[in-house]
């Protein structure tokens, strides 16, 4: 077998033609496990899947694919899928782990078993923390005392420390109720004294040490530890899960959590979808729209109503046990509908979906600082001590590049905040107030002192050539548009 590109065009024709032979895609699925064809047994086995959602043998094409350890994020979520695929049926699972593993080569087992015996663990994770959120939903449902049309925020934090103020402003100037933080793995130490300061002055913010959680399951473990904080100290109906650079706003702005739940009562679960924000000034405000390109998508962030038969917690949608009275919608009112298929009797409710429409009254939003200023965007790109890791390059961003900003983001901005873009004078002096009140301005500067160009050319002065060349696929991509790109590649060619 070889890459010749004559295996594209039979890929595309077989899965055009699929409804009139699908023998042909079928067998591509198989014929093309080799070595040197993956990308086109990956592609045929994602046509394949379009039309026999639960084909063991797409499955095993697309698991054998990406079992290498260049593609280990991928493998993961494919075998994810699978299991999902199967729902109660574990056996089928094991059949598919079997196909992939008569597929591969001596050379690709060590990671394809040790990635799959993470799953199991993964799975194991899961069923106990679907035991605790039963006890916590029974102790949330014995509560004397709820406040209607309230909410609670959790979210984790490690390293947030130029921004972990104006985040919790912005929940408590919304009209939040308990905010229960996650803090993890602060390995610059300049988020926990921020925190503490604002816990004093604030006590409905709850700062919980998730470390030991975090290590063991990753962000789920956190979130299943903060929710069990919830049951001892909320007493708001309902409960949101965002980060910390993300920010929820309603239309008209002036709306706050509680009017906007409100008009929303008799909803499970009601999810806002996110409005990107990519480049910005320098630790500027984060509702400010007018200086960012804004990109408007069918990703959803979602709320949901204390009593709902939460199973486990996501960071977008929570997965909730089956009842056939559950009702997803959008911030609009429009029905979510979730996938026909369950794993385990859970159902995970979608992430994305329909768009609300940007001139409806009442309409939720999450305003994503996905990107903010060029060396913020660097700075969190490469780890605070570059030296002490294995691979000093985070991998989760696609590069300092704008696309073309769609006529409806824009207008959602002028929507909210009027032909400006920019917050109310309000909210701007409500959080230079925030600060001042919690003594908060020196330790909010010295956290930010730490994001300047001087600091992130010592960080990639400190890797060494080879770590540079070996890794050059992640930065050449998450890099690309920033002034840092050339830098790498010049250093690069000196090993």
């Amino acid at each position: 077998m070889n890459t010749n590109p004559r295996w594209k065009a039979k890929v595309a024709a077989a899965a055009k033609g699929y409804h009139k032979n699908p023998g042909v895609l079928r067998r591509l699925v198989r014929q093309l496990r080799h070595q040197e064809t993956r990308s086109h047994c990956r592609r045929a086995a994602k046509h394949l899947l379009e039309h026999e959602p639960n084909s063991k043998d797409a499955f095993i094409s697309l698991i054998y694919s990406c079992a290498t350890e260049q593609k280990r994020k991928s493998l993961r979520n494919y075998l994810d899928l699978a299991l999902k695929s199967v729902g109660e049926d574990y056996a089928q699972f094991q059949t598919i782990l079997d196909g992939v593993r008569n597929s591969l080569t001596d050379q690709n087992q060590d990671t394809f078993e040790s990635i799959v015996a993470e799953t199991d663990y993964e799975l194991q994770l899961f069923q106990e923390r679907q035991n605790l959120y039963k006890k916590f939903n029974q102790l949330l449902a014995k509560r004397k005392t709820v406040i209607q049309n309230s909410c609670d925020l959790i979210c984790v934090a490690s390293n947030e420390g130029p921004y972990i103020a104006e985040f919790i402003h912005h929940y408590i100037y919304q009209g939040f109720s308990d905010i229960f933080v996650g803090l993890n793995n602060d390995s610059s130490g300049l988020t926990e004294p921020i925190l503490k300061a604002i816990t004093t002055h604030y006590p409905q913010v709850h700062l919980i040490n998730t470390d030991r959680e975090h290590q063991h399951a990753q962000q789920r473990g956190s979130y299943c530890k903060l929710y069990q904080e919830a049951t001892k100290a909320s007493h708001a109906s309902h409960c949101m899960v965002a980060d910390v650079d993300e920010f929820w706003v309603a239309n008209p702005f002036s709306t706050k959590i509680q009017g906007f739940l409100k008009a929303h009562e008799g909803t499970n679960v009601v999810s806002s979808n996110w409005l990107h924000c990519h480049g910005g000034e320098l630790f500027g405000n984060p509702l400010d729209l007018a200086n960012t390109h804004l990109r408007l998508t069918s990703q959803f962030k979602s709320l949901f109503k204390y009593g709902t038969a939460i199973a486990d917690l996501g960071a977008h949608v929570p997965w909730v046990q089956e009842r056939p009275s559950f009702t997803h919608t959008n911030s609009e009112g429009k029905r979510i509908e979730s996938v026909n298929r369950s794993f385990k009797g859970v159902v995970r409710l979608k992430k994305k979906g329909t768009l609300a429409n940007i001139g409806k009254a009442n309409t939720g939003w999450m305003v994503h600082r996905l990107i903010r200023s060029e060396l913020e965007y660097v700075s969190k790109l490469l780890y605070p001590d570059v030296s002490k890791i294995d691979i000093p390059f985070k991998e989760n961003r696609n590069g300092f590049m704008t696309g073309e900003e769609g006529h409806d983001s824009r207008q959602l901005a002028h929507n909210i905040f009027g032909s400006s873009g920019l917050p109310p004078k309000d909210y701007v002096n409500s959080l230079e107030t925030f600060i001042q009140h919690c003594d908060i301005s020196q330790a909010l500067h010295q956290a930010r002192a730490t994001i300047n160009e001087e600091t992130i050319l010592k960080r990639i002065d400190t890797i060494p050539p080879k770590i540079i060349h070996d890794y050059r696929r992640i930065w050449r991509k998450t890099l690309r548009g920033t002034r840092f790109l050339e830098i790498l590649k010049s250093k690069e060619k000196t090993i």
